[in-house]
Parts: structure tokens; sequence; C-alpha cells
């Protein structure tokens, strides 16, 4: 399957680019990440001093977890869109710092000021953006060990963000939670930062991301009335039609009560899947079903839609130039050829809808399992548990949500049937005929399977050495939870190896030398590794 991880460090090649911890993007994109990163550093500190003084401001607070969440698309942006990213930075800052120093000398209190960035100002074009963001590193490139755990911190903070946002949109802006991602931004600003306290912080970051995620699933379940297991479409049929991509369920929902009674129908894209296993969802009856079988396979299938397509997170930044006009978005940054949705308003996407010619005829696809039954689960998870404490079962695996690659299906499809009698599986994504093994299809929604591994271990300690995890994704929020089981005592951890374009082979090394972290090889000499321990 893939090459031993015990070899694979001995090939990664020192240069600048992972000493940087930066060989995921481009050079330009890495130094205007780098001027993005240093104005989050000197925001954080400015914004907890005014919290301090009982000086807050939720409009900005909203805007500092959109740029960060935005920094998990790093390798989907184009130069300018990074660099609006870090214009809006640069107008934030100044705004917080003016309020700061008025607020300070009114005080009486001793000021502290950065100093930004030399040179940067309102009238900084890209390219001088780009070259003072070569200047000017997060951590000096001598602290090379430093530089793999700011970058691992960093993803989780996304990873957080991420969940902060979705939060929001279900519930409220929880603002602890916001000042909680300033102080461990604002670590970076110790001059006598160490290792340890970057482990400590990105320990304390996704343990509390890690409850977030179970949060955003409790208030998920409550909005959307609930999860049924259902069979989900992957059909269409004659008409006209929208198609709803990426992962803001509350603009889904929003589309769908906005075309209520037109004859469209209304089609969901990537990791919307779950919405049809929910009952609020499932109420509309143009909720037509789920298009596409490829979690992220944008370019195929918005290549092949017939009608409007709303994005609701980044895509890579070539699809606006094959779909130009038919391309509608609600994200912080909206790439060029993309129109924006403002505070809702969808009618611009009905519009373009209604002009498209839709489908001429329908097609016939096979249906996929979806969803859970809660009170089953949680019988089947309480019989697992007996099993695993009666020594009945010798070994428990845990599989991840399914980044749907032919490589790691065979993997998968092979690991399951090879299991013994005395072992068991649960998988949030493959499914599996055999009997020991519980499938609980949960379409890639994280925060699923956080709620539902912390009912599981509520009952089962999850620092016990016969219980091994998969995980087979590379997101951010995947290596959140990666390096929050690990940090609970989870002993057996097994991952896909990442991409370089999603993650810094060197930067990866870290997970394996320091959280216990395995790559996956092949599915009998990973069964050979796990069975050889007692």
């Amino acid at each position: 399957m893939l090459n031993n991880n015990r070899k694979r460090n001995e090939n990664i090649e020192i240069n600048e680019c992972t000493s940087r911890a930066t060989c995921s993007v481009s050079p330009t994109i890495a130094a205007l990440e780098a001027v993005a990163v240093i104005f989050l550093k000197h925001l954080s500190f400015y914004l907890l001093e005014l919290k301090n003084s009982g000086v807050e401001n939720l409009q900005i607070q909203r805007e500092i977890v959109n740029i960060l969440a935005s920094l998990t698309a790093l390798n989907e942006y184009s130069e300018h869109e990074l660099y609006e990213i870090v214009r809006n930075e640069y107008f934030i800052l100044q705004e917080v710092k003016k309020t700061y120093i008025e607020i300070m000398e009114n005080s009486g209190k001793p000021l502290q000021l950065f100093d930004t960035i030399p040179d940067f100002d309102e009238n900084t074009t890209m390219p001088k953006a780009i070259m003072l963001g070569e200047k000017n590193h997060i951590i000096s490139d001598k602290d090379f060990e430093l530089n793999k755990f700011v970058t691992i911190l960093l993803l989780v903070l996304q990873s957080i963000s991420l969940n902060l946002l979705s939060y929001s949109n279900l519930k409220s802006f929880d603002g602890e939670i916001f000042y909680q991602i300033l102080s461990s931004i604002n670590t970076l600003n110790s001059r006598n930062i160490t290792k340890q306290i970057l482990k400590d912080e990105i320990r304390k970051i996704t343990e509390l991301d890690i409850e977030l995620q179970t949060k955003v699933a409790n208030e998920f379940l409550k909005t959307y009335k609930g999860i049924s297991k259902i069979d989900v479409s992957h059909s269409s049929r004659k008409g006209k039609a929208i198609l709803v991509s990426g992962n803001n369920f509350s603009n889904l929902y929003a589309v769908l009560q906005a075309t209520k009674g037109k004859n469209i129908d209304v089609y969901s894209h990537s990791n919307l899947l779950i919405a049809h296993a929910m009952s609020e969802f499932r109420k509309f009856e143009h909720f037509q079903g789920h298009y596409g079988s490829k979690t992220e396979n944008c370019i195929l299938d918005f290549a092949t839609f017939p009608g409007a397509i709303l994005m609701t997170k980044n895509f890579k930044n070539n699809t606006e130039y094959l779909y130009r006009g038919r391309l509608f978005s609600t994200d912080y940054i909206v790439p060029k050829g993309v129109k924006r949705i403002i505070n809702n308003d969808f009618s611009p996407v009905i519009e373009e809808t209604l002009r498209a010619k839709g489908f001429s005829k329908g097609k016939t696809k096979k249906e996929t399992p979806l969803g859970y039954n809660e009170d089953d689960v949680t019988a089947k998870f309480q019989e697992i548990v007996e099993r695993l404490k009666s020594g009945d079962l010798k070994r428990l695996y845990i599989i991840g949500i399914d980044p749907l690659n032919e490589r790691e299906n065979a993997y998968y499809d092979e690991l399951l049937n090879s299991l013994k009698k005395d072992e068991f599986a649960i998988s949030f994504s493959y499914e599996s005929d055999e009997d020991n093994v519980l499938s609980i299809n949960i379409g890639n929604y994280i925060p699923l399977m956080s709620k539902l591994l912390k009912l599981f271990f509520e009952n089962y300690s999850i620092t016990s050495s016969n219980i091994i995890f998969f995980f087979t994704t590379c997101d951010v929020m995947t290596l959140s939870m990666v390096l929050a089981v690990s940090s609970l005592g989870a002993s057996n951890i097994f991952m896909a190896q990442c991409l370089p374009t999603l993650i810094n082979p060197l930067v990866f090394t870290v997970f394996e030398d320091e959280y216990n972290v395995k790559v996956i090889t092949s599915p009998n000499s990973d069964l050979q590794e796990i069975r050889a321990k007692k």
C-alpha cells in the first residue's frame, strides 16, 4: 500500500521550505501567510489587553475567526485573494491599535506597542507584501524545531475556528472560546517560547476543539430535529436545479426555504451529505439528493451540473475560469469570477438557475446508506464495552471518516475482511456486511464522530491497549482529533500518509515522533504489528 513510515523519514530533504514548514503551499503564498499570522499575533495581544480593560467588539471577533478559518484553504487561494485577507487584517489592526492606545493613555496604564511589519501600510502592493513576508518570519528560521510545532498549533487553531463558526451559525458566537484562541496565538509573541510551551498550547486547544465539536454536534441535532438511518439518493431528475456545496448547513437550509414552491430541485454536494439524514431537511420535497459520488470532486461535478452552484467554502481557485457566471459564494473570501451572496439573499442564484438549461432528463444511480439510529448505536456501544471488559473481544478498531479514494477503499476493505472473531470494528465510513463491524455512515461530518466517540469512551478507557484508531483524512479537524486522542493517552494511532499539499512532510514527523502516530502501510503488516502487542 504505502511506504513504511520508518523508512520514509530518512528520505525527507531538509531545505528552505521544510525548515519553514511551508512545503504544502507555494513560496509566495507562504510569504503572505507569514504576514497574515504576524498581524494575528499583534491583534491577539491588543485585543486581550482591551478585554482586560472591558472593551470588546463582536464584529472584529468574528472577522478574526473568519480570517483564521480562511487560512485552512491556503493551497486553494490565489496570491490576490490572500493579499486581500492581509490588507483586511492590516486595517483591523490599525483600528484595534488606535483604540488600545486611547484606552491605555486615558487610564494611565503603560503602553506596549509592537512594531508592525516595517514598510507595510495602506499603499503596500502585493509584490511588496510578498517580499516583506519573505523577510519577516513567524518564528526565526533558526528555530527549526519550534517552527514545526508552530505550524501544528496553527493547524489546530484553524480547526477550532472552523468549529466556532459552525457553532455560531447554529446557536451563538462563543466569546470565551474566541479569547482562548487569542491566548494561544499570543503565546507566539513570547521571546522565551519553547517546544514544551507550544506542546502545552497544542494540547489545550485540541482538547477544547473536541469539546466544541461535541457542542456543535448537539446543536446540529437539536436544530435539525434529530438524525435517522436512511438511504440517500444520488439520482437526478428532469428540471431546474441548484447545487449547494461545502459545509454550511445554514446556507443549504436557507436555499431550500428560498426555492420552496418554485419548481427548482436542490442537490447537496461535498460535506453537506449528512443533511439528508436530518429530519428538518427531509421535510423539503425538492431536496432531491446528493450530487456526485466524491467528497471533493468539484471540477467534474461542477462541470456536469446544469444549474447555478452555491459554494459555502473555498474550492480550487481555477473553478472561476471554468464556470464563470454560474458560481456563487457566501465565503469570507470569494474568488474572482464568483458572485458574492450578501445577507442570505439567494435571488441571484435562483435567477441564474432559471436561466440555465437544467437536467434534460433524469439519471438513476445507486443509493447509499447514511445516518444512524441513536438508540441502536447506544445499545451496540454498551454491548461492545461489555465484551471488551469480559475479554470476549481482544481488540476494537475505530475507523474515521471516508476520504473516498481508491487506495484507502482497498486498504479498509481488506482490513475489515481480515478481522478475527475476537476483534471488532466501529467504522464511521466504510460499509461492511461482516458481523463484527458496526458501520455508522456520518457523511464525513466530523462533529458527529466526536460526539459518538465521547459517548463510547464514557464507559471505556481510551488509554486501553486494545483500542486502535485509524484516521483516514488529513484535514485540520481530523489532525486536531488525532492530537486530542493522543494527548488523552490513546496508544495505538494509525493514519493515512498526508499529501505534501496538505501538510509539510517534515512537520508530519512530529506526529510520529511526539504523538505516537503511525502511517498505514498494508493491512497485513499493520495487523501483524497490532496483534504482536500484548
